[in-house]
């Protein structure tokens, strides 16, 4: 993650898109508690104060968690204000300032001047150290974010606009005591905030293995076929594979962050179930970034040079000699290893299973 940023400062400067993008899956990783009771003290630009009190249940929110104005003064899983598609936002690098004693980038973001509402996001202030938001203005009101509970949990601290303040006073994460079908353990959290979003991602990865082992399959013949190491079959075999690597590589960024901010919630050694359940996890994002270094490493050679050439030159006629000479089209196997595919087949069905065998076992119905 951090290398992206250091190789732009010895270029100039860390690079926005960059800080912006982690920024994203940061957003992304945090929790999002299903129960909140919060109280808030309210002072309003007219005068006048209040002490007011916001539930939150699924799907539901009381009168009190919105601003004089309406707007809302948190944000959930309905509302992320990373959610514009990718390149919607123009992001400048303000500057370096500091948040509740943490170092922070202050970004600029502009919207598509001809759609402004669609893309509320102004401004956002970002940990140089771990890239978690601290401060976002949206939609004409500023906000604070820090940590409660002994969850960890990131909330609103204060949220300010034309209509006033609103400043955090007490937040409890806590649902219904009644409750008793859903089990309540540092397991059954982890699954509700890391497993099920990660199981998300492991089904787009799933998709995305498919496609690059195709394209491997294409690669071979053409390699077969062609007489020319940079052929078109050859090249365009590789641009797939390296559009679909560099795809999940982003998602394995995702996943790590998953994992870290369950590390931070919950540090290992203090649950064992849950550190098996984290282990396991584990253990399949590093199979299947295996798998991804297998496939980056075919797209990688380029011809740039007569040392390069050369290489792909003797890798045309190794993949001619897999089969022993045969024209026939040799499986993907033949050049990724029948190790690794073995690892891709019956590791991962045997990796999802414990994994889904602790969401049953928490009354969560998993993807």
């Amino acid at each position: 993650m951090l290398y992206a940023v250091v190789l732009a400062a010895a270029l100039g400067g860390p690079d926005p898109q960059s800080i912006f993008a982690h920024a994203a899956l940061a957003w992304e990783a945090r929790p999002s508690p299903a129960y909140v009771t919060w109280t808030l003290d309210v002072r309003l630009a007219a005068g006048g104060a209040q002490q007011r009190t916001c539930a939150l249940t699924p799907g539901t929110a009381g009168p009190g968690c919105a601003a004089p104005d309406g707007s809302p003064l948190f944000f959930d899983e309905t509302r992320d204000p990373f959610s514009a598609p990718a390149g919607t936002y123009a992001v400048q690098l303000a500057g370096m300032q500091t948040v509740d004693g943490a170092q922070v980038y202050d970004l600029k973001i502009a919207a598509p001047p001809a759609n402004p509402a669609a893309a509320p996001l102004r401004e956002a202030w970002i940990g140089t150290d771990d890239y978690e938001v601290r401060r976002l203005l949206y939609g004409g009101t500023a906000y604070t974010f820090a940590r409660y509970g002994v969850q960890r949990i990131w909330w609103t601290q204060q949220a300010q606009g034309v209509w006033g303040t609103a400043q955090s006073v007490g937040v409890a994460f806590e649902g219904p005591k009644t409750i008793a079908s859903v089990r309540v353990t540092p397991l059954c959290s982890a699954v509700r905030s890391t497993v099920l979003p990660f199981l998300s991602i492991e089904r787009s990865n799933e998709s995305l293995i498919s496609r690059m082992d195709d394209n491997v399959a294409r690669f071979v013949e053409a390699a077969q076929l062609a007489s020319d190491p940079g052929s078109p079959g050859l090249i365009l075999s590789r641009a797939n594979l390296d559009w679909y690597a560099a795809q999940m590589y982003e998602n394995l960024a995702r996943a790590d962050l998953l994992l870290k901010a369950s590390y931070e919630k919950m540090p290992q050694g203090r649950d064992a179930p849950l550190d098996a359940l984290r282990l396991r996890v584990q253990t399949l994002v590093d199979v299947q970034r295996i798998a991804v270094n297998q496939y980056a490493s075919l797209a990688a050679p380029r011809m740039t040079s007569y040392r390069y050439w050369n290489s792909m030159v003797a890798e045309v006629a190794r993949l001619r000699e897999i089969d022993g000479g045969s024209k026939e089209e040799p499986p993907p196997q033949a050049y990724a290893g029948v190790w690794l595919f073995q690892q891709l087949t019956g590791e991962r069905r045997n990796l999802r299973a414990p994994i889904m065998a602790a969401a049953d076992y928490c009354g969560i119905r998993a993807p």
